[in-house]
């Protein structure tokens, strides 16, 4: 007995370690069961378990009772799904775990009206600020086609809990916005330089710049402007406007994905703003109300009846560093 022990000491860690690499990423009771094995394997099993969160919350938008009412969509724990209060319970009590959260996805469903709702505690604010180590957030508002016309019409509090997660996590560097448009440039300009920003769309600048303490100029390395069937356009003249205002820069742009229709006019604006150096991948959707071909230099538009009736966007030509182009809603090129 003494010499099997002594042969369980001697297994290798690298025997270990392999098979529990091949433990599925989202088999959690496995992996919890494995961070049990013993102490030198708990932190690993733990980081794994830990390290991808999806939490689900009801989406809910309140009876209007008057016009400030209707236009807050609250973000509550469900009855069904006690994930949140769970990983709450266990932040709370093992601190060091939430080091352990790399990325986090709040995901919603729509639900309806309960008075007794309002009376549950929200974990969302409660998990958002013990969150300091984390790369990747994503914010998914959008359940079943809810489109929120204004990410100001979320509730104040979530809307502050977000604030937090941009400001305390030095090393994020990709936050995705589902459901909800119109995202004001100031919450973008917490976090300036990330490699990945996800959104539908940014709100009008309301306010005159600070010369004092101006804010932080946004640069992307990836940006993603996500499908919205209506109403974007106006929208994109705002990140327009703010390309103007030098507020935001595509100067380190690698990837620009511009999946809502917009004008000629705005969409070769945002292309021009791109850096020919580099720029690798490039997705647009065909402009409104207009065809496109393929040219062998140049994407032109037809905007009338005739063949002829080109206004010419933007050279390929000068892309000399392009790895991906894709156009949404366009002719078959004929080179």
């Amino acid at each position: 007995m003494s010499l099997a022990m002594d042969k369980s000491f001697d297994c290798p860690y690298e025997l270990i370690a392999a098979i529990f690499d091949h433990v599925p990423q989202d088999d959690l009771p496995t992996i919890s069961a494995c961070s049990q094995t013993s102490t030198f394997f708990r932190k690993d099993m733990q980081k794994r378990l830990f390290g991808h969160i999806t939490l689900h919350y009801m989406l809910l938008k309140p009876i209007p009772v008057g016009l400030q009412s209707s236009l807050r969509y609250w973000l509550l724990d469900s009855v069904e799904v006690d994930r949140p209060r769970r990983l709450l319970s266990a932040l709370t009590a093992y601190p060091y775990l939430a080091s352990y959260v790399k990325s986090l996805r709040v995901a919603s469903y729509y639900g309806f009206f309960d008075s007794a709702y309002k009376a549950r505690p929200y974990t969302i604010t409660q998990l958002l600020p013990l969150l300091s180590n984390l790369t990747a957030f994503t914010f998914d508002a959008a359940s079943e086609s809810l489109i929120i016309s204004r990410y100001t019409w979320i509730c104040p509090c979530i809307q502050r809990a977000i604030e937090c997660v941009l400001l305390r996590n030095e090393h994020l560097d990709c936050v995705k916005i589902y459901g909800a448009r119109n995202v004001p440039p100031k919450i973008l300009a917490l976090r300036p330089d990330l490699k990945m920003l996800d959104i539908i769309s940014v709100s009008e600048l309301r306010t005159s710049l600070d010369l004092v303490n101006p804010p932080r100029v946004i640069r992307p390395q990836r940006l993603r402007l996500q499908r919205c069937d209506s109403g974007v356009s106006m929208e994109l003249l705002n990140l327009v406007n703010l390309l103007k205002d030098r507020l935001l820069t595509f100067s380190r742009l690698e990837l620009l994905h511009l999946e809502s229709q917009s004008t000629v006019s705005l969409t070769s604006q945002l292309i021009d703003a791109t850096c020919p150096e580099t720029l690798l991948s490039l997705i647009v959707t065909a402009p409104e109300k207009v065809g496109t071909r393929y040219k062998r230099n140049t994407w032109a538009y037809i905007s009338g009846p005739r063949s002829d009736t080109h206004v010419p966007s933007f050279t390929l030509s000068k892309f000399h560093k392009l790895t991906e182009l894709g156009i949404i809603g366009h002719y078959p090129p004929k080179f």
